[in-house]
């Protein structure tokens, strides 16, 4: 029997893989788009109870991680930015939060203000990084070579 975890994982990667060729192309993503996606990858709808809005949010942070990790165009100027600032303007807007996020105050970072980040770390490739939060990964995908991390 297939543990329901290791299940939901694999959906979760095959939705993030399935918005990956939209962010490749610089096409939209819209919440029908996201919405395919999870419904393809996890086999049914949310209103079947097979995700949530929440986790599709998750999803869609995770394709954008994986996204920014295997761009060769990490910001590396201020005039880099507008180029984020239009990715971020390509995706739908996180409307749903968890009790527990509100609970905790959690906020992604979005990927815009991620690269500003990344700006002014000025990581050079001998620093040692540390992204202590945990979180969604905009800020580590777009940083360049790095001792480690």
């Amino acid at each position: 029997m297939t543990d329901l975890f290791d299940a939901a994982d694999r959906a979760d990667r095959e939705a993030a893989r399935r918005l990956l060729p939209y962010l490749q192309a610089d096409m939209p993503i819209t919440r029908r788009v996201l919405n395919d996606a999870m419904v393809a990858a996890f086999g049914g709808t949310d209103a079947n109870g097979r995700w949530t809005q929440r986790d599709s949010f998750e999803v869609l942070e995770h394709a954008l991680a994986l996204h920014l990790h295997s761009n060769d165009r990490k910001p590396s100027t201020l005039e880099d930015v507008p180029r984020i600032i239009a990715l971020a303007g390509r995706l739908p807007t996180q409307t749903v939060r968890s009790e527990e996020q509100i609970e905790w105050q959690q906020f992604s970072t979005p990927v815009d203000i991620a690269a500003v980040a990344v700006l002014l770390a000025n990581v050079d490739a001998d620093d040692v990084i540390l992204e202590p939060s945990a979180g969604n990964g905009l800020l580590v995908a777009q940083i360049g070579a790095r001792a480690a991390l």
